[in-house]
């Protein structure tokens, strides 16, 4: 994992793992802004920190497609589903390009 997450980046992944923990899912963005008692902006702000100090992975354009990276709260199941939508959406975008 890559770089020292600051105090509020700490909270916000508690609160992720927590909200996981609970649910069984990720939160959506205005759901974790609630949690974190944020604007949905400050929240992405945190999401992308978060992502690029190696801490989430998120999948753009899906909705709670959040995992925490070392961490099996989501489970197996739904990161395959994850990410056999995320190879599904390639493939149709692959076959978009080709056919245009």
């Amino acid at each position: 994992m890559t770089g020292t997450l600051t105090d509020r980046q700490q909270q916000a992944l508690h609160a992720l793992e927590a909200w996981v923990s609970e649910h069984g899912y990720a939160p959506t963005l205005r759901e974790f802004a609630a949690a974190l008692g944020v604007t949905v902006n400050a929240s992405t702000c945190l999401l992308e920190a978060l992502e690029a100090k190696g801490r989430i992975k998120r999948w753009p354009g899906k909705a709670r497609a959040i995992s925490i990276v070392g961490a099996e709260e989501l489970g197996r199941e739904a990161r395959d589903r994850l990410e056999q939508e995320a190879r599904d959406d390639a493939a149709v975008d692959a076959a978009r390009e080709g056919g245009a």
